[in-house]
């Protein structure tokens, strides 16, 4: 089955994974929910997964063909997806802005003198930028 709603999980992972037509539609809707299912319902990371799967499909399907005097290289196919991938997973991971969004940070512990000296100077470090 095919749907398409931009205002919808399932749709905005369609629109980032150029998977809007329907009758050229390359995934199903319930393979999208599985990517969603995979990605913890993280749109961009769910889109990033239909990209590679369909940049793998196209270049083991694909291959390198000649019909009719036309060549069809499906690895140029598969790695323009896979950047267009690399750049949602990169959005997802340092923040559309190009700031680091990882969840993980430094903590600086205060254990004795030399560490809480070590801790005043690294915060002047950091007020003075």
């Amino acid at each position: 089955m095919f749907s398409y709603d931009p205002s919808t999980p399932l749709g905005k992972v369609r629109l980032l994974a150029i998977d809007t037509i329907k009758d050229y539609a390359y995934f199903q809707d319930n393979e999208i929910q599985a990517f969603l299912d995979l990605n913890a319902g993280q749109v961009q990371l769910a889109a990033a997964t239909a990209l590679d799967t369909e940049a793998a499909n196209a270049a083991l399907v694909q291959g390198r063909t000649r019909f009719a005097g036309i060549q069809l290289d499906g690895q140029v196919v598969a790695e323009a997806l896979s950047q267009l991938a690399a750049e949602l997973r990169r959005q997802v991971h340092e923040g559309e802005d190009g700031l680091d969004a990882s969840p993980i940070d430094w903590a600086e512990m205060v254990v004795d003198p030399f560490s809480y000296r070590d801790r005043l100077v690294n915060q002047m470090l950091r007020q003075s930028t």
